[in-house]
This record gives C-alpha cells, structure tokens and sequence, in this order.
C-alpha cells in the first residue's frame, strides 16, 4: 500500500521541502483567496487549506504525515498520541531499549558465570567471570562518551528559544499585515479591511 506523503503539500501549493515561513505565508494566500466571506462557494478547499496547514505548521504532526501519511496521523488520533509514531522519538526509544536488552542480558550472564564459579563447575579465573560486567560498563561509556560527543547546542538553544522564535514570528506577521494594508490588497475600506485581517488572524492563530 502505497503513502500519500504529498497531499497537503499540494493543497497548499507547496513541495516536501518548504520551510516553516513558506508554508504559513502559502496557507495566509490561500485563506484570503478561498475564505467563506469573500468565496461563499471555496468552503470545502477552505476547509482543507485549514486541515494542510494544521498538519504542516505542527513539527511533529508533520514529520509523522513525512513518513507515514494520512495512515501515520489516523493512527496517533487513535493512540490519543503523536509521540511514539515520531519518527525523531522512535529512533531514541528503540535505541533505549537495545541498549537496556543488551545491560539486562550481559547482567544475566554475568550472574550464571558467577554461581557456576562459586559451585566449582567451571575454573575460571575471576577476572573471567566478571568480563560480561565489564562488558556492560564499557557500554555505558561508549553511550556517554556518544551522547556527549553528538551532543548539538545550537538544537538545545533553538528547543529553549522555541517562545522567542514564536514572537519574533508573530511580529513579522503583523508588519506583513501592514504592509498589505499599504498597498491595498485587503481592499480600500480600512473598516473592512480591519474585519477581515481580524478573522484571518483568528485562522493562523
């Protein structure tokens, strides 16, 4: 079965590769061009520019769609989660529990060895015995040492500034709004022009 991975990109008139600004400037285009007051007969292509950019605008929602389609996002309404079906998430749980099956199972060894040791059925020296052990630290290390040597600032500062970024996103919203108030593409009533950003701002918020 083949994933419809590309739908709503095209709903919004856009490619898998547009960017976060892309996609909310496209969906603002099409609401003004489809929005019930202005097109009274555009409700259902206004209704799935809202769905498109609702998916789209959400990071996760949208890697899920990337990956998986409509099915992947049927399938996190159903869990009442989008969590586990991201693609970034399920990279780190799988490598979670590999790492702790590996722990738990090198433990178990570790302790056979050491009541076979300890009942004189094997004579091995103690430094044998305690290999799976060491086995298990030398993981752990590599696992920190990884996860220091990977480890991305830049990404940890872009997740803290994620409120910053919203504001900044928001002002330019506004001076966009205002720039099309100049150039009279709201239409040439600045009363109607003020109802009209106000419903639209009501959608992209």
């Amino acid at each position: 079965m083949e994933r419809d991975t590309i739908s709503l990109y095209l709903t919004l008139e856009l490619t898998k590769s547009a960017t976060p600004g892309e996609i909310k400037k496209a969906y603002r285009k099409l609401a003004l061009r489809y929005h019930p007051d202005k097109n009274p007969n555009c409700e259902d292509q206004f209704r799935s520019v809202n769905h498109a950019y609702e998916i789209l605008s959400d990071p996760q929602k949208r890697r899920i769609y990337d990956r998986y389609g409509a099915v992947g996002l049927n399938m996190a309404d159903t869990m009442g989660s989008t969590m586990f079906l991201d693609p970034e998430v399920e990279a780190v749980v799988l490598a979670f529990f590999c790492l702790v099956s590996i722990i738990i199972v090198s433990v178990l060894i570790w302790l056979i060895f050491i009541c076979l040791r300890v009942d004189s059925t094997i004579q091995w020296p103690w430094s044998v015995v305690f290999i799976p052990l060491w086995l298990v630290n030398a993981l752990i290390l590599w696992a920190t040492v990884y996860r220091i040597k990977n480890y991305d600032p830049a990404k940890n500062e872009e997740l803290n500034g994620q409120f910053s970024a919203q504001q900044q996103q928001q002002q330019q919203e506004e001076e966009d709004d205002e720039a099309d108030e100049q150039d009279g593409l709201l239409g040439s009533s600045q009363k109607h022009i003020s109802k009209l950003q106000h419903r639209i701002n009501q959608y992209i918020m």
